[in-house]
């Protein structure tokens, strides 16, 4: 656990994935749980090398199912992990995630990921397709309740269908809800000329939403038009969430 003033997260070493957080006591992020079938759901987990679907593996990559080895201060934890290829994504990559409280209600969450040699372990030499993004769950009681505010605009339509909007330059979001609203300042490879793209979803109305930034567009993941790693390539992404409460 990390924690500064009455900002409190615990991170975990698999994926780095942040599986709770609260603010002066109330939780900001749906604590992480296992539904039937599996799956798991709240927390804010990093979606690498891609996400969404692909053929190339699990929905929303592999990262958030690598343990790796974690060290923690007081406010900030930092865990690093490894993936060796597999037939399915035959490239080699080293992650790095962090979790940092700048100060009470301002967290900082985020990876990196670098393109690891490795053609002599039976990598293709071509570049790897890449194109992260985080998936935070943030607790509600009523979506129908709760609007995003990015491009100048009031976003609503929480479903279990995805609902994608591109960004305009500006790589700011807004999440009103009755009782506190949020912040989001977007980093790293987000600051990019090409414009990333946020999506709305849920699958618990009364439990949480996801607004999820994604670095491009993923229609383009593993196609020309997408981004993809040469050997020694890093790309980092990161989310700023100010936290104020009614």
């Amino acid at each position: 656990m990390i924690d500064l003033g009455e900002t409190e997260a615990r991170v975990s070493e698999k994926g780095g994935t942040i599986t709770r957080l609260t603010h002066k006591g109330k939780p900001i992020f749906a604590t992480q749980f296992e539904k039937s079938g599996g799956k798991m759901r709240g927390g804010c987990h990093a979606c690498a090398p891609w996400f969404g679907s692909s053929d190339l593996g699990r929905q929303h990559g592999h990262l958030r199912d690598i343990a790796g080895r974690g060290i923690s201060h007081h406010n900030a934890a930092y865990v690093e992990l490894a993936r060796g290829s597999d037939s399915a994504y035959p490239w080699n990559m080293a992650y790095n995630t962090k979790t940092i409280i700048h100060e009470s209600g301002i967290i900082e969450t985020g990876f990196s990921m670098r393109r690891l040699n490795d053609e002599e372990k039976g990598g293709d030499k071509a570049p790897a397709p890449a194109n992260p993004a985080q998936h935070p769950y943030y607790a509600c009681t009523d979506a129908s309740k709760t609007c995003v505010i990015v491009n100048g605009k009031r976003e609503y339509g929480f479903s279990d269908k995805a609902h994608g909007i591109e960004m305009a330059l500006k790589r700011e979001i807004i999440i009103e809800m009755p009782d506190r609203w949020m912040e989001i300042s977007l980093g790293g490879a987000f600051m990019e000329r090409r414009n990333p793209w946020i999506f709305l979803w849920t699958d618990a109305p009364k439990e949480y939403v996801c607004v999820e930034p994604v670095l491009y567009d993923p229609t383009d993941f593993n196609t020309p038009k997408g981004l993809s790693l040469k050997i020694g390539q890093v790309l980092d992404i990161s989310m700023t969430l100010k936290i104020y409460l009614r």
